[in-house]
This record gives C-alpha cells, structure tokens and sequence, in this order.
C-alpha cells in the first residue's frame, strides 16, 4: 500500500491549472510563456479576420510608466496586449486604467477609411494530448470612453462561447468543462471592437486551464516515479532486514 500510495501521489494526471495573470507574471516580456500544461503567446487578426491559422504574433514589446506596464504591439493605433509588471494595482493613462496586480488586458483596433475590425488575441497552445476545464472572464480595463467590445473564446475556429458587452461592461465567469485537445491544439481569447470604435477597448482577461487528465509523462515525470517506486522498495527491503 506504501508503494501504491507513492505512484497516486506522484503520476501525471492529477488535476493541475495553468493561470494567464500568474503564468505572465514576470515573463510576459516573451512571446511565447511555457507554462506547466501549455503555452501562452499573444497575436492580432489581419483585418476583420477570425481564422487562427492567420493570426499574427506581436513582433514589438515595450513598457511605460515606469515600467509598470509592458505591452506587445504593432503598427495599429491602440492594438496590442499588455499587463501589469507589479504585484500590487496600477493605474496608467491619467488615472483612467486601474489595472489589478499581475492584470493581464487586450486592446483590439480597426482599419482606417471604411473600417475593419482588427482583433487582439491570447492564445493557450495544448503541449500535449490532454482534457481540460477553462474559467475565464472579460471586463472593461478603461470605461472612460468607448462603447464596449466584442469578444470570443474559441478551440481552433470553433466557437466555444462569445459575446459583447457596453462600456465599463464585464461578463461572468464563464466555465467551459472536458474540452478535449491534441497536441499543438490552441484556445484564443479574441476581443474586438463594438461598431468599429475601438476607443478606451482595452479589456482585462481572466483565464485558467485545469488539466484533469495530462495523458503522457514527461521523462522527469517517468524518472519521479521510478525514483519514488525505487525508494519505496529499499525502505520496505530495509524494514524487513530490522526486523529478522
């Protein structure tokens, strides 16, 4: 039962989260932030485009206000994703963006002219055949203008759940449960703008992935448990040496 105890204890397939404010917390400077049980990188659409397979990396990070705030952009006029560098509350642009600590946001853009939409993205790459349950929420970062976006959470280009909401809007948390997907297989959290205006878009995302069956081990994972089983044996083998 001792050895038993030891393999539940240390196999993979126990529930584990792999969380967007925690995960980017000090690492959203690079583009692609390997996380326990996946990978998070941040992207734009071409215009009005919401195929995955097209989306863009961010090639440009910067931060501001003391480097308080790093952002990931490109040559569109607001478009980019950012967060928060500190553990404790931000505020940024005259004291209209209160972002919470570790905060994590998107802000879409459009076109000029006649506009098109242009998406902000984060997306969560699978590292491996697995199940997972996803929580995850928007909010407006900046009410003090604008008229609220569009937003989607979306396996591939399928939808899982989408919506909208006004200005200094928010969503509850939406839970997404036994969502399956292969390696390489990608969630994206899409924001865009309401109408064309993406002014004041930017928009806070929540998000957390709980593995509930991560079905390969890796080769530290395989030399844990030999290592554990190994222990196991020699402190049952030593037990009974005692006792003769």
């Amino acid at each position: 039962s001792f050895i038993i105890s030891l393999i539940i204890l240390f196999s993979p397939g126990i529930s584990s989260a792999d969380n967007l404010w925690n995960d980017l917390f000090g690492n959203i400077n690079n583009q692609n932030v390997a996380s326990t049980y996946g990978t998070w990188s941040y992207l734009y659409s071409p215009p009005g485009d919401l195929t995955s397979a097209n989306f863009i990396l961010f090639p440009n990070y910067n931060t501001y206000y003391s480097n308080t705030l790093g952002v990931w952009t490109n040559s569109y006029s607001g478009l980019g994703v950012g967060g928060n560098l500190t553990n404790a509350p931000a505020t940024w642009w005259s004291g209209n963006w209160q972002a919470p600590a570790r905060a994590v946001y998107l802000h879409p853009s459009a076109t000029v002219g006649a506009p098109v939409d242009i998406y902000s993205v984060i997306r969560w790459t699978s590292s491996n055949t697995q199940t997972v349950n996803l929580s995850f929420r928007f909010s407006d970062l900046d009410a003090d203008c604008g008229d609220g976006v569009d937003w989607w959470g979306r396996k591939g280009d399928t939808t899982l759940s989408s919506g909208s909401f006004g200005n200094g809007g928010s969503i509850s948390t939406t839970v997404i449960q036994n969502i399956s997907l292969n390696t390489n297989e990608n969630i994206n959290f899409v924001v865009g703008p309401r109408s064309s205006n993406y002014s004041c878009d930017a928009t806070l995302l929540e998000a957390t992935f709980t593995s509930i069956n991560y079905s390969v081990p890796t080769m530290t994972e395989w030399g844990m448990i030999l290592f554990m089983l190994l222990a196991g044996l020699g402190a049952v083998y030593y037990l009974r040496r005692q006792r003769v």
